[in-house]
């Protein structure tokens, strides 16, 4: 998609990966499922060539908004805006290295007018099925704002 709306491609090479611990899922926080549940995390080897240049954190710890550029030399010359629940990282770290400037952040913490300002070239709003009913708010969807600086 990327490709087909800006006419750039990028060559990733091949990789594995390697289990990386373990992490309270979504499913089990919303069935209230104690440690024996955790799921599997698993990190790809080598990993996506990206820096934060900013990261905000929530009270446990957990990133909710980040903004950073590509290491990587054959990145696509794009800026890029993600937004969606926690499986945003599962994508968002291979996007984040093909576009030279990116932002990802949680969904309850979106800011319409942050994504304005920044004009992003490509911008992903991820959703689960589970909250589709709360597309009928968007835009304007900024029930936990942050003020961005």
């Amino acid at each position: 998609m990327i490709a087909q709306q800006t006419g750039e491609t990028m060559e990733t090479g091949e990789g594995t990966f390697e289990e990386s611990g373990t992490r309270r899922g979504d499913l089990q926080k919303l069935a209230s499922l104690n440690g024996a549940y955790d799921s599997q995390e698993y990190t790809l080897v080598p990993a996506p060539e990206y820096e934060t240049t900013k990261a905000i954190r929530d009270n446990n710890d957990e990133v909710i908004w980040e903004s950073g550029i590509s290491r990587n030399p054959q990145c696509l010359s794009v800026s890029l805006y993600l937004t969606g629940d926690s499986f945003r990282w599962n994508a968002g770290a291979y996007l984040q290295e093909a576009a030279k400037e990116s932002v990802v952040t949680s969904r309850y913490y979106f800011d319409t007018d942050d994504l304005v300002a920044r004009e992003p070239d490509v911008f992903i709003y991820m959703i689960a099925e589970r909250y589709l009913h709360e597309l009928s708010v968007i835009p304007g969807y900024n029930t936990m704002a942050l003020q961005i600086q």
